[in-house]
């Protein structure tokens, strides 16, 4: 699964410019009757980080094999799902470039996560 991440420039990012909650402090639930768009955008890591333990015990046949944080700038330079390019195409290897110079900080930086889990 590729899921917001719960880095410090994601919580920036969708807590001041995104249309959807980022509470990472929330509750692992969507409310009923709540259209997704209200659903909290920080759910997978309340489920696969923050509350690892009690995913273990609803889901022991899963196994979380690793999760992985990336794409601190492409998305936003890539005006995401609804906006234009901020940038113009031949800049794309510049940005790429970018994102490989600081992948050793993608823990901190990264706006999206790769969930890999198993069936065992």
């Amino acid at each position: 699964m590729i899921e917001p991440a719960n880095s410090n420039l994601g919580r920036f990012i969708y807590k001041r410019f995104h249309h959807e909650p980022f509470e990472e402090n929330g509750p692992r639930e969507i409310k009923a009757g709540n259209p997704l768009s209200n659903s909290n955008q920080a759910l997978p890591h309340i489920y696969f980080e923050r509350d690892l333990d009690l995913f273990a015990k609803d889901y022991p046949q899963l196994k979380i094999n690793k999760i992985t944080y990336h794409t601190p700038f492409m998305y936003v330079l890539s005006g995401g799902v609804s906006r234009s390019s901020l940038l113009p195409f031949f800049m794309y290897g510049f940005a790429k470039s970018m994102e490989w110079l600081v992948k050793p900080f993608s823990k901190q930086l990264g706006l999206f996560c790769t969930i890999e889990i198993e069936k065992i």
